[in-house]
């Protein structure tokens, strides 16, 4: 985990390098550490896109605000597991719920007094309701709840008009990358450039056209 640690790092130096002047080689390859941090290192990830308030420096685990988000849910109604892994699946539109976590993280919040089981049906099927103290936690944490679910509508944006296929393609990339002559390796960087410079001239002109 420590290579991930000085890749997230780097990504930002590169980052601040690039503040004053548009250089498409650097920017490329911070392109590229954003879409890897996003793949494989979540923690950062959720850190950075998500900017949620902590109390230490180490940026907030999944978990952190997967909270948020299934007190929200449990806010407007009953729900059991199975529900609502399907309705955070359905707000992330990208993402797949691990059952694994969710049950997990049910567990904490029963375990802290945030949800309580109203019912059990067959086949083990726990019905949750939140509780008080649940929702008095929920009130507490909304600006940053406000600050989840504007990032996600923004990511889902980004992958109605090729994100995700942004993201398998540059993984496959760096699955392939030993396998890759040297040639080749100078045309995809040749072709990301271009593509980066794209994405920043429509980006310097937003919303000049309609």
């Amino acid at each position: 985990m420590y290579y991930h640690k000085i890749l997230f790092h780097l990504h930002h130096f590169l980052y601040n390098c690039c503040e004053s002047r548009y250089d498409p080689f650097l920017s490329t390859i911070i392109f590229i550490s954003q879409i890897y941090i996003h793949e494989h290192v979540y923690e950062y990830m959720v850190g950075t896109m998500f900017d949620i308030s902590s109390t230490t420096t180490r940026p907030p685990k999944r978990s952190a605000f997967l909270k948020l988000l299934v007190l929200n849910l449990l806010r407007g109604k009953q729900m059991h597991g199975y529900e609502i892994m399907k309705e955070l699946e359905r707000i992330f539109g990208w993402h797949t719920v691990n059952p694994g976590v969710l049950y997990r993280l049910m567990r904490n919040l029963k375990n802290e007094g945030f949800v309580k089981i109203v019912e059990e049906r067959e086949r083990g099927k726990k019905v949750y309701e939140i509780t008080s103290e649940g929702v008095e936690y929920l009130k507490e944490r909304k600006e940053d709840l406000n600050k989840i679910l504007e990032k996600i509508a923004r990511i889902r944006e980004v992958m109605k008009i090729g994100g995700k296929d942004l993201i398998g393609v540059i993984s496959l990339l760096v699955e392939n990358i030993s396998e890759i002559s040297t040639s080749q390796k100078d045309a995809i960087k040749e072709k990301i450039s271009e593509f980066v410079q794209t994405i920043w001239n429509i980006l310097e002109t937003k919303g000049e056209q309609k």
